[in-house]
């Protein structure tokens, strides 16, 4: 499957009215509940293919999925209509945003579309991001961390628990740990 991230998630009503101007078959919605996000999926008319939008809570971002055979034109109408972004770019402006909001974004975006497995790159953007001077961002890094559930981030996760300047970023990184303690890692 492929996963694209919306930068500024329009409201899911806008997404609706995008899809159906694309001649797009809403096919079903799955409300969010205490286990799973909101799911709306839309069929494409000529190839039968389905086309999932995400909206993740916890994670901060929203994300289209299709399957990877999917013909090259949806994946260019999903970052035209939808301002969709790819893991490489949230990698990128992880890296290189100096805007806390950029960042606060590049760290949700990457929350929702790093694989399951650990990714290196992935792990030095968040671990990077959890160093930001501003808490927001170092908030939305341990939040990120937590969403892709790597073990490899409880170093940093505890050091964030145990020193961060602020008080919310340090209760978050401490729930974060208690969370991962609790599902094994």
């Amino acid at each position: 499957m492929k996963k694209l991230a919306l930068a500024h998630p329009p409201r899911l009503e806008e997404v609706a009215r995008r899809a159906a101007t694309l001649g797009w078959h809403f096919t079903d919605e799955f409300p969010a509940d205490s286990d799973c996000p909101y799911e709306a999926i839309w069929t494409l008319p000529e190839s039968g293919t389905e086309v999932h939008y995400i909206v993740d809570d916890i994670a901060g971002a929203s994300f289209f999925t299709f399957r990877s055979d999917a013909s090259p034109e949806l994946e260019a109408t999903l970052v035209k209509r939808f301002a969709c972004r790819s893991l490489d770019q949230a990698l990128s402006s992880a890296e290189q945003a100096t805007d806390p909001t950029l960042q606060i974004e590049a760290a949700a975006m990457i929350a929702v579309l790093g694989p399951e497995a650990f990714d290196p790159r992935c792990h030095a953007a968040i671990a990077h991001l959890m160093s930001a001077a501003d808490p927001r961002v170092r908030l939305r890094a341990v939040v990120a961390a937590a969403v892709l559930g790597w073990r490899e981030f409880i170093p940093q996760i505890k050091g964030i628990a145990a020193s961060d300047n602020t008080d919310y970023v340090r209760w978050r990184a401490t729930d974060v740990l208690a969370a991962f303690a609790r599902s094994g890692l």
